[in-house]
């Protein structure tokens, strides 16, 4: 799916000239008055919307944030809301969905609250796309389809147009197909008719996903998107329209074209800084690979895949405590507006504020958010610790890798959410079998690991077999059915001297023998 946010952050700006993208922007000189306040506050936002372009999303956010206070402090209303849009977007291209929505819904009703504003339209885009990317698609139709009537009474057709590709990928979601091609057709329509190409590789690659769900052949249509993206160096594009060719041509037993597109496309995702495409294309660089029974390569991008899936967790987990301490600064350039015998009382209430959203931000930066267990980085900093002291006392110690059995078919034939019910139900099967003292975290995926500080081999043998049968036994009900579950679990015993990667790796080898024994079972690593 095409990514929205980034081509709505290049909007050329109005009241600021936009240079190439391949140019530093100047620094302006800056007057005291307003009017000097609110140019560099545009020429920021330019500097952030350049940088969201190069995938650059630190360095963008600081831009926004310094051009949010100074639009704010020249009561540029019409700018900040321009700025905040800016912001919303970088947070759903992070995958930080819920962030968005909040940004773009409180900056909604400050714009609805003094009465409008002529970038209403495109905030009710964000706000349709991050309920599109959240699976609320009734939602997203309705923001939707209020933005393209806002455009279409303001005569903005690049709005109109770009909400009218939204909604195509909306209802592309919800499988009305005909639907969702009439809408991108006309999407497309319009944007050549506004003669605007910066927009039209990312159009033909949802074209090319609508042809192929109504079982046509959608090729024609990403070739014309790589070749457009690649002459107009819209990095992004080029990249998302090789992923989709790379997943095309592996459909259609093209393995060679399909490896060489994803890899390619894998490469641009690195370079530009696209977390969530780069573990898309390890992840279908894995299936192409086990269709061919390229076992051993289809392993390695399979744990790539969850590797980076899990550091873009740990990174947007960073991103949100970054986000608070943002959102904390521009509410207090807010206030600086206010009365001054009320300026003191509203700061401290804010500092108040802003200490329990870091402390709400740091304990999700150590939990897992669907099972409300411990997540990889925090089991790693504290297993490190776990290991020394038990190094010290002369203690025993254990590591147990958990990994569900066949979880890619409870995906496929019940769903993601019942997949993630059937994880919070082995992540609670788990902690109940779990003493006290015993370390336990999700590792990533379906992988769940525990430490066992102070037992030896055949106690966390027995350990794991307890749990395991605990796990086959309650299986997960839901509605009226109840769905079985297995795991399997490698044991690694630990000696002074070997390190915590070590132990893992030793863990894996035992799990994969698991695997490879018939599942539903236990080894111990030799």
């Amino acid at each position: 799916m095409p990514t929205r946010p980034i081509t709505q952050a290049a909007q050329t700006l109005q009241d600021a000239p936009r240079p190439s993208a391949g140019r530093a922007l100047p620094q302006p000189d800056v007057s005291s008055d307003g009017a000097g306040t609110l140019h560099e506050a545009a020429l920021l936002l330019e500097q952030g919307t350049l940088e969201t372009l190069a995938g650059s999303f630190d360095s963008a956010l600081q831009h926004l944030v310094r051009a949010k206070q100074l639009a704010v402090k020249a009561a540029g209303l019409e700018l900040e809301t321009l700025v905040q849009c800016r912001i919303a977007n970088i947070h759903i291209m992070q995958g930080l969905y819920p962030d968005a929505l909040a940004i773009c819904l409180d900056e909604i009703a400050e714009v609805e609250r003094r009465g409008g504003s002529p970038h209403l339209a495109r905030l009710l885009n964000s706000l349709g796309f991050t309920y599109h990317f959240l699976g609320e698609q009734a939602k997203a139709r309705k923001s939707l389809l209020r933005c393209i009537e806002l455009a279409r009474g303001s005569g903005d057709r690049m709005i109109e147009s770009l909400a009218l590709d939204s909604l195509a990928n909306t209802e592309l979601a919800e499988g009305q197909v005909d639907a969702a091609r009439a809408h991108i057709d006309q999407s497309i329509l319009l944007l050549r008719e506004l003669g605007n190409e910066d927009y039209l590789a990312e159009y033909l690659i949802t074209l090319a996903q609508v042809v192929e769900a109504g079982g046509g052949d959608g090729r024609a249509h990403l070739i014309e998107a790589l070749s457009l993206s690649r002459r107009l160096r819209l990095s992004r594009h080029e990249a998302q329209a090789l992923y989709h060719l790379g997943r095309l041509d592996g459909r259609h037993q093209r393995v060679d074209e399909a490896q060489t597109q994803l890899e390619h496309a894998l490469r641009l995702a690195d370079r530009i800084g696209d977390g969530r495409l780069g573990y898309l294309c390890c992840h279908a660089l894995s299936a192409l690979f086990k269709g061919q029974r390229r076992f051993r390569e289809a392993l390695q991008q399979f744990e790539a895949y969850h590797q980076r899936k899990e550091a873009l967790r740990s990174d947007t987990a960073e991103l949100r405590v970054r986000y608070l301490e943002i959102r904390f600064r521009t509410v207090h350039a807010e206030q600086m507006k206010e009365q001054a015998q009320l300026r003191n009382q509203a700061l401290e209430a804010e500092v108040r504020r802003r200490a329990d959203l870091l402390k709400e931000a740091e304990r999700l930066a150590r939990f897992d958010a669907l099972t409300g267990i411990y997540n990889r980085r925090h089991f790693r900093d504290e297993a490190k610790a776990t290991l020394a002291r038990c190094a010290k006392a002369g203690l025993h110690a254990c590591l147990i890798l958990f990994d569900a059995d066949h979880f890619k078919q409870i995906n496929d034939n019940w769903g993601h959410a019942v997949g993630d019910l059937a994880l919070q139900e082995i992540s609670r099967a788990l902690r109940e079998g779990a003493r006290q003292d015993d370390l336990f975290a999700r590792y990533g995926g379906e992988e769940f690991v525990m430490l066992l500080p102070g037992a030896a081999a055949h106690q966390a043998l027995a350990a794991a077999q307890r749990m395991l049968e605990q796990v086959s036994v309650r299986g997960l009900a839901f509605d009226d059915n109840t769905l079985p579950l297995s795991l399997s679990a490698g044991v690694a015993a630990w000696q002074d001297g070997v390190s915590l990667d070590a132990l893992i790796k030793l863990a894996d080898a035992a799990l994969y023998q698991a695997k490879a024994q018939g599942r539903n079972r236990v080894v111990l690593a030799t």
